[in-house]
């Protein structure tokens, strides 16, 4: 238990560093990629929420992610899982009135078997109990929520059908731009182009 305690508070400690590397002051902003610092036990990777208009397949949120250089994020570690969750309750990845999460990077094979989009060994899980609970019918992965009647965000996973509103992201290198920088170069772009008309 001691040492669940002492790694939750690296990893709190890792995302305030991210936040600060970053310029955030008091919260994190969806669409930014944080890193984890392999100085706090990381592996040097970037992480971020992204929320979708409506709900997406899988599929599009992989391929969107790819677009950007990256995959939906693999996990292959307690303390990656933590961070991920972490990053995904701080950017909004969670749909107040259901238990469901974010996306994450692993699907079902033709034996319905999960495994990573990276290859990676998929030896690590962290199982909602009871799950995964279907076939190939449900072939995505997903964190979900602390089980049937509550609404509590918690790191377990879901096997889903792929109908979600967020995605977990994970670039190997930190994206450039940054997603968060493209919407904001958008925005600053679209407010001086107003400026110029008047």
């Amino acid at each position: 238990m001691k040492q669940l305690i002492q790694d939750h508070r690296s990893i709190r400690l890792a995302l305030l560093s991210s936040l600060a590397a970053n310029g955030a002051t008091a919260s994190l902003n969806a669409g930014v990629a944080l890193h984890w610092s392999s100085a706090v036990g990381g592996n040097d990777h970037w992480y971020m929420c992204y929320r979708f208009a409506d709900a997406t397949d899988w599929t599009v949120a992989q391929a969107l992610a790819q677009s950007w250089g990256g995959y939906l994020a693999t996990i292959t570690s307690a303390q990656e899982n933590q961070f991920v969750f972490e990053v995904s309750l701080a950017q909004g990845g969670w749909d107040p009135s259901h238990p469901s999460g974010p996306y994450l990077g692993a699907r079902k094979n033709a034996s319905n078997r999960f495994e990573w989009v990276t290859g990676e060994a998929f030896t690590y899980t962290n199982w909602l109990p009871g799950e995964p609970s279907s076939g190939l019918w449900e072939p995505y992965l997903n964190f979900l929520g602390g089980g049937p009647g509550t609404t509590t965000p918690h790191p377990y996973w879901n096997d889903i059908n792929g109908s979600q509103f967020t995605a977990m992201f994970e670039f190997n290198t930190a994206p450039v731009p940054s997603p968060g920088a493209i919407a904001l170069g958008s925005l600053v772009r679209l407010v001086s182009l107003g400026r110029r008309r008047k």
